[in-house]
Parts: structure tokens; sequence; C-alpha cells
């Protein structure tokens, strides 16, 4: 009877420990799921085109395998989404009931309130064109019905963002002055520290952005009355984000190119850095394409205003595809920038080490006896921590976001040079999900071994032994 309630006991502790060590950073993964699906779809639509009937989602194309690929991942993201939510709420109700009076995080916050919108809508995008809407005809009024929710909390942060932040930016020069002023030497310091005030807004408008972005998939599922309201409210979005997600986008980029060229060459800088910035401008690209194919698509007969009485549609896919066009051009030329800055901070550790260290990184056996140059090794080594330190989902989101914005620049200008540069980006992209979900499945088979030599009785784990396994630290 002791044993049985030990391994009760037992089991209740792993229930505990693994409540706990979620994190809302997994939500990533179901942004990278989801994104990455909806990439493959909209990929095999650019290679079967049809400007004049443009389906995102095509159903005919494709092998079997890869259908069946990208319908897993779609689904396991819908349930990780699923499961994901009570637990974070759960885990926000014992936080507040724990510590009411706990200080306010408010980098945690919006982190986390991004984070969230950002997934449900590439769970709609994403599922808009996988489930049957004419077999079951209510998902397509719930996923209204969620959008709308989420795009109101989109708007009102993409509205407030710009006063909060000027408040907050004051608040914190208010309490910069009570301090001591930094010595000369440190005063200039860009070590591994988290980056300024400017990130955490810069990630609250992204759900605003991505909300736009939606819409253009949403409105394949919806009637005809529901779909023209869900247009105009998204190009109000789009026209809210637009401004501010420009000038976030800039300042962090000049904060993170001043950064990442003063670091030392041995820092742990993740390429992310400075790779992300390059989200924002790819989805405004992606949502005013996709936003003016589909109001061609459901504006084909709307007369526009008295001063200009044409097809409102065709205006609309004019204005996004040029806006789209000159918006994509940004984003790529920033990625290019991005990826020289990680090849110049590579380039740096790779002369430091030679200079410093006699030995070279850890390499397989076998290129030791194939000879291998030893920079070559070096050079290896080098790269595959540059990938390493990239290969988390959180990467998968931009560049897939580009890949789509690619996608659609080859739809809709018939190019072929977006469409070879579409195929790169989805093998590029392919790597670092590959590599991002084999980090994921390594940590929590480390935490289920972990956890089943706590249950077995193999040896004395505690709860706190669980909580700091690599499962909370995955992603």
């Amino acid at each position: 009877m002791r044993r049985l309630v030990k391994r009760l006991q037992g089991l209740l502790a792993l229930a505990i420990a693994g409540l706990e060590s979620v994190s809302v950073r997994w939500l990533a993964v179901v942004t990278a799921l989801n994104i990455y699906s909806q990439l493959w779809r909209t990929y095999a639509s650019v290679v079967d085109l049809d400007l004049n009937n443009f389906k995102p989602y095509p159903r005919s194309v494709g092998g079997d395998l890869l259908i069946a690929i990208v319908s897993a991942m779609s689904y396991t993201g819908l349930a990780l989404q699923l499961l994901l939510l009570p637990i974070l709420a759960a885990q926000v109700a014992l936080a507040v009931a724990r510590q009411p009076q706990a200080p306010f995080q408010l980098n945690h916050a919006i982190t986390s309130v991004s984070l969230l919108l950002v997934s449900m809508f590439a769970t709609i995008a994403n599922h808009s064109g996988i489930i049957d809407i004419t077999a079951v005809p209510l998902v397509a009024d719930i996923f209204l019905v969620v959008w709308k929710v989420c795009a109101l909390a989109s708007a009102a942060c993409a509205f407030l963002v710009l006063p909060a932040y000027v408040v907050a930016t004051m608040r914190q020069n208010r309490r910069q002055r009570r301090r001591p002023a930094p010595r000369p030497e440190t005063a200039l310091d860009y070590s591994d520290s988290e980056p300024d005030m400017v990130y955490p807004w810069f990630l609250l408008l992204l759900p605003a952005i991505a909300a736009s972005s939606c819409a253009g998939d949403l409105t394949m599922v919806l009637q005809p009355r529901d779909a023209s309201d869900v247009l105009i409210y998204s190009f109000v979005l789009w026209g809210a984000a637009i401004a501010p997600a420009l000038v976030f986008t800039i300042s962090y980029i000049h904060y993170q190119v001043t950064r990442y060229s003063q670091l030392p060459p041995d820092s742990r800088a993740s390429p992310l850095d400075v790779i992300f910035p390059s989200v924002s401008v790819s989805q405004l690209a992606l949502s005013i394409m996709s936003l003016g194919i589909q109001s061609r698509r459901v504006w084909a007969d709307t007369v526009g205003p008295s001063t200009a009485p044409l097809l409102l549609g065709e205006l609309a896919m004019a204005a996004g595809a040029i806006l789209g066009l000159m918006l994509w051009a940004s984003s790529a030329a920033w990625l290019i920038n991005a990826h020289v800055l990680v090849i110049h901070k590579y380039r740096r550790w790779q002369s430091r080490r030679e200079e410093e260290q006699s030995s070279v990184a850890f390499v397989p056996s076998i290129a030791a006896l194939c000879l291998v140059p030893r920079q070559t090794r070096s050079a290896v080594a080098g790269c595959w921590q540059q990938v390493n330190s990239l290969a988390a989902c959180h990467a998968v989101y931009p560049l897939a976001s580009f890949a789509l914005a690619t996608a659609y620049v080859a739809s809709i200008w018939d190019s072929s040079i977006a469409l070879h540069l579409t195929q790169l980006m989805l093998a590029y992209v392919t790597v670092l999900m590959v590599l991002a979900l084999v980090r994921a499945l390594y940590a929590v088979t480390q935490w289920i071994a972990a956890a089943a030599a706590n249950i077995l009785g193999c040896r004395r784990s505690t709860r706190s032994t669980l909580l700091q396994s690599p499962l909370s630290h995955a992603i």
C-alpha cells in the first residue's frame, strides 16, 4: 500500500513538474509548424500557377507523402495549440494566486501576448485551407469569431504601442537619473545583455500585421459579406501597423547593427538577433499582396468611389502588387545584410580561435582519420556552431515569412527568379525546421527519461531536478 501511495505521489509530482516545465516559448513551435505547412501549400500553388483563379492551398498538387507530412504537421500544431492554451492559463492563475504582489514583468508580458496572438493567426491561416468547410461549416464561424477577438486585441496593441512606449521610456529615463553614472570604460559595453526597450515593443506590433496576413486566407472559407468585412478590417489593421512597425524595425536594426558589430568574437549572441527584424517587413509584404489577391476575388463587381469609378478589386490588386514588391525588396535587402553580419562575426570568431588556441573544436573522428585539413575542420565546426545557435523555432517564422512573400511575388509577377528563390528559402527553412524539431524531441526524450527514473525509483530526483531538465530550455 505504501508503495502504491509513493507511486501516486511520484505521478502527481511528475504531472506538476511537467505543467511547470511548459513555457510560453513552446507557442513558437506551434507557429513554426503552421507557417511551414502553409509555405509548402503556397509553393505547391505557385508551381501550378493560375493567376485568374489563385488558390493558396490546392489539394491536387504534390505527392501523397508530402501531403501526409504537411497534414500531420498541421494537425500536430493544432493539437499542441489546444493543449498549451489551458496549461498556460492555469500557470498564470497559479502564479497570481501564489504571488499576488509580485512585480509586473513588462518584457515577459509583451513577449507572451505577441507569441500567443501570432500563433493563433498562424493556426487560422494554415487550417483555413486544410479543413473541408463544406463538410464542417461550423469551423468557418469558429475561425471568424476567434479572428475577430484576436484582431481586436491586436488593434489595441497597434494603436497604443507608441504612447505606451513613450511613457515607459520616460519612466526608465527617470529611474536612470537616480542611479549613479556608469564608469567610462563600461558606458559603451555591448556585452551579451538583453536588447534595449525597442525589442519588446517591436514584438507588440507583429500580431496586427499577422492578423491582416491571416485575413487573406480566412476569406477563402467565408461568405462574401463576411469576407468583405474581414478585408476592410484587415486593410485598417495593415494601415495602423505599417508606420510604427517600420519605425521600430529601423530602430531595432540600428541597435542590432551597432551591438552585433561591437560584440567580442567569442560572445554568445545568436544570429537570430539580426535576422528577426525582417519578419515585420516580410509580413507586411505578404499581407498586402494576399489582401490584394482576395480583394479582386471578393470585390470583383464592386465599383470604387466616384473620384475613381473603377473596379475596387482591380485597384486593390494593383496597389497590393506594387506595395508588396517594394516591401519584399526591403526585406530581402536586410536578410542579405543580416547574413553578411553573421558571416563577419563567424570570421572574427575563427581568427580569434586560431590565434588563441592551438587545438581546434571537436570534430568527428572520421574527419581526423580521413586527414581533413585543420582549416576545413575549423570552418565546419564554426559553421555548425552558427547553424546550431540559429536552429530554433523562433528563426523559422521570419525566414518562412520571407519565403511566403517571395512565393506571392513569383505568383503575381510571374517571375522565375522569385520562384527559384522560393525553392532556395524552402530548403533553408526545412533544414532549420528539422534541426529545431530534433532539439525539441531530444529535450522531451531527456525529460521523459528523467521522469521515468524518478517514478521507477532508479535514483532520487526531486521536482526541481525535472524543472532544470532541457525541456524548459529547448525552444
